[in-house]
């Protein structure tokens, strides 16, 4: 099982930085070019489990309406523009109070256990729009799904995640989602052996 105190412990230090995305700069111009289409499409954009939002803040233009949630208050002071809003709020526990075009959940399922994984998409089969779009990014198992717990060389420091393996995390999201179009990252960016990254695209489009 994935140790929820070391996650909380991994994302309250990395909130203290500026940036929080370990996996750097190349892939996050990458995840823009993605994005950046969708986004401008849509009227209201939500985020969970956002941190600074470097992603979403950076794709939503000002008469977009971006909307931040991660249970890690200090992110807050990144969503100052009068376009963007943040409630703390652990991802379980949130309640929308609208419907949005865009919904992301990116960089987050591996910190989730299987039930909470099941209940988050729950959550973003709701707060979308009849027409919006789901985008939920992660890095999948080659293999069958498993989880790490140890000391990671490549953060230097204590770590804890699960990482989902591939149909099996498609036939979840077939459960909240009439179509699902999975979109894997190019094998540049993929740094280890038995993990890659992939972004699935989910809609209830007939």
């Amino acid at each position: 099982m994935i140790d929820k105190e070391i996650i909380k412990k991994f994302w309250t230090e990395k909130s203290k930085e500026k940036s929080n995305r370990w996996s750097g700069n190349t892939i996050l111009e990458y995840e823009r070019n993605l994005l950046a289409p969708y986004a401008k499409r849509a009227n209201k954009v939500i985020d969970l489990g956002c941190g600074h939002g470097e992603l979403s803040r950076s794709i939503v233009d000002r008469h977009t309406y971006l909307l931040g949630v991660d249970y890690i208050p200090d992110y807050a002071n990144s969503f100052d523009k009068p376009n963007q809003s943040f409630v703390c709020s652990s991802l379980t526990d949130y309640k929308p109070f609208n419907v949005f075009d865009l919904a992301l959940l990116l960089g987050v399922v591996t910190y989730l256990d299987l039930e909470e994984e099941n209940s988050i998409y729950c959550l973003l089969s709701k707060c979308i729009s009849t027409t919006g779009l789901v985008v939920v990014k992660n890095q999948c198992s080659n293999e069958k799904e498993f989880v790490f717990n140890g000391y990671s060389k490549f953060l230097k420091t204590s770590y804890s995640a699960r990482y989902p393996e591939y149909d099996t995390q498609i036939n979840r999201l077939s459960y909240w989602f009439n179509n699902i179009n999975a979109v894997k990252y190019p094998e540049e960016f993929n740094t280890w052996k038995n993990t890659f990254h992939v972004a699935f695209f989910c809609s209830n489009k007939s």
